[in-house]
C-alpha cells in the first residue's frame, strides 16, 4: 500500500468512500445530515483547490 497525494481524478472515490466511513456514526446517532455524509462532488472539487488530500492505494485503486 502506498500513501500519496491524491488528485483531483479521484475525488469520486475519495468522496464515496468519506460516505461509507461516516454512516456508521450517522446510524448510531441518527442523524444523516452530516457535512461528510452530505457533501457533493462538485463540493469536494472545490476543496481539491486549497485542500491537501492524501489517499492510501493498492493496485492503482483508494483504499483510503
Amino acid at each position: 500500500m502506498e500513501v500519496e497525494r491524491a488528485t483531483i481524478l479521484e475525488a469520486k472515490e475519495i468522496l464515496t468512500l468519506q460516505k461509507v466511513a461516516y454512516r456508521s456514526g450517522a446510524e448510531i446517532y441518527n442523524d444523516f445530515h452530516i457535512p461528510p455524509l452530505t457533501q457533493t462532488l462538485k463540493s469536494i472539487g472545490k476543496d481539491f483547490g486549497n485542500r491537501f488530500f492524501l489517499k492510501a492505494a493498492f493496485s492503482e485503486r483508494v483504499k483510503g
